[in-house]
């Protein structure tokens, strides 16, 4: 069948046959997941009833059980997008328009679709609801379905983690599994004997031998044939994974804190337990994750480009640690464009930029007044005057008054005024300005990592970092001038 496109480049679809799409569900508490199977029945049905036509073949699904806007790449859904490439098709046909909008890029794919290839009477079908995408009016509602739909799932997931650190506190266990390596029933504290014992017995060369080498406790594993739970050899980040379990000490943890206990004995004493973390936090290799990219989550370092923020990273596995654009929300599947710049000399150029403005005199008496001049407390003294301003006006107006009285109110506003007046020509002294040294700003700095963020923070609104500049005979290395620095 061939698309017909009329004079001004408009393809009119709306006689075209539909695509039928369907997805599992994530299974949940207080639903049951809706099949494949029932949609496909839904789909059909509607359509049927409709007078909607459907191409020649089965309904396309994706088999996967996640429903979130970050879920991988779903092949059925990518098959559906080429048909609809074509021109060929009137639209999608879902039991529901959460199916094609769950995912907050797959939605905005069918929508930049419409639009690129100008098509008309392009259709979302479900049984509730039609969306026609080649209207305005029909791609705002769908993307506010998109937008529900996204907000629903971070609803949920908010919810879970809730549930869990209740789970947590009330003492239940927040893992299902309940044979895990060293437990034959943790959630009722129930230790398979043998690998307890073994858990115990790292622990203790952990903490105790000097010389403790993990390359050494693997082989010593192999040789005494412990394995996981699937049967499968101990690696170095496995073995330290199942010693860093706060399960061990027999702790219930959700978010990152501790909530509840298990029953029984635990594997591990609390106090060996933190001994063995200690010990790996010490013999940690590098600079600790969270301190090694110092502009990291500041939502400063922007990409010229496609004006996203950028992170922490590796262009590839034998680059050097760089800060990457690796998001876009509004490109697809919200990839960034990868555009990258050396840690080390952006974090050196940054140091440099905030130290100077923090040293800057000037800076520091102009920030100070500013301060003064839009400080909450002036605000309201200048307010309460204004007040007793336009009450002393409108005592000009009661001219019934008595003449004792009248005196005795404008005495007791004009007091107020006088006050409100002193006070605030205190808080504008200029002896208020307070100089910061450079000695006071590099002891501040060098406090702490944290103390450094901060400071960044304070000084630097933006970062701009512009497309590499290559040079001929030279190898790529860092260009501060690709930097552009936006201050407060």
């Amino acid at each position: 069948m061939r698309s017909r496109r009329s004079r001004g480049g408009v393809i009119d679809v709306s006689g075209y046959p539909l695509i039928p799409y369907a997805r599992n569900s994530k299974p949940s508490k207080r639903r049951k997941v809706v099949s494949v199977e029932t949609q496909d029945f839904f789909i059909r049905d509607h359509c049927e009833e409709a007078g909607e036509l459907l191409y020649d073949g089965p309904t396309i699904v994706d088999p996967d059980m996640g429903a979130a806007f970050d879920a991988e790449d779903r092949p059925g859904w990518l098959r559906v997008m080429k048909l609809l490439e074509t021109c060929q098709y009137g639209g999608i046909a879902v039991r529901d328009a959460d199916r094609a909008a769950r995912d907050g890029w797959i939605g905005e794919q069918v929508i930049r679709l419409v639009r690129q290839r100008n098509l008309k009477g392009f259709r979302v079908v479900s049984p509730i609801v039609t969306y026609d995408l080649s209207t305005q009016e029909g791609a705002s509602e769908f993307r506010k379905a998109i937008d529900d739909a996204e907000k629903e799932v971070d609803r949920i997931r908010r919810r879970t983690a809730q549930a869990l650190r209740h789970k947590a506190m009330v003492g239940e266990p927040t893992s299902g599994q309940r044979r895990v390596f060293g437990w034959l029933d943790k959630p009722n504290g129930v230790h398979e004997p043998s690998e307890a014992a073994a858990i115990l017995q790292a622990s203790l060369q952990v903490v105790s031998e000097p010389d403790f080498s993990m390359a050494d406790l693997v082989d010593e594993w192999a040789d005494q044939g412990i394995v996981t739970i699937n049967g499968l050899p101990f690696t170095h980040s496995k073995i330290k994974e199942i010693l860093l379990r706060p399960s061990n000490a027999g702790a219930i943890t959700a978010s990152g804190s501790e909530r509840g206990h298990l029953p029984g004995e635990p594997i591990v004493s609390n106090e060996l337990y933190r001994e063995v973390v200690a010990y790996f936090a010490a013999n940690n290799r590098g600079r600790p994750p969270s301190q090694q990219y110092l502009m990291n989550r500041l939502n400063i370092l922007r990409c010229s480009r496609c004006k996203s923020r950028m992170s922490g990273g590796k262009p590839h596995s034998k680059a050097k640690l760089a800060y990457i654009c690796t998001h876009n929300s509004s490109a697809h599947k919200r990839r960034g464009c990868k555009r990258s710049v050396q840690m080390a000399g952006v974090d050196a150029f940054v140091a440099e930029k905030t130290l100077a403005w923090w040293k800057d005199p000037q800076r520091a008496v102009r920030d100070h007044l500013y301060v003064l001049q839009t400080s909450p407390e002036e605000r309201r003294l200048r307010t309460q005057i204004d007040m007793v301003d336009e009450r002393l006006v409108s005592l000009t107006t009661k001219l019934d008054l008595p003449t004792e009285r009248y005196e005795y109110a404008v005495q007791v506003l004009q007091d107020r005024k006088a006050k409100l007046s002193a006070k605030l020509a205190e808080l504008q002294k200029p002896a208020k300005i307070k100089e910061v040294t450079s000695a006071h700003v590099d002891r501040l700095w060098n406090s702490s990592w944290e103390s450094q963020r901060k400071m960044i923070k304070a000084a630097i609104r933006t970062i701009w970092v512009d497309a590499h500049v290559p040079r001929k005979g030279v190898r790529r290395s860092f260009q501060p001038e690709r930097l552009r620095v936006e201050y407060w």
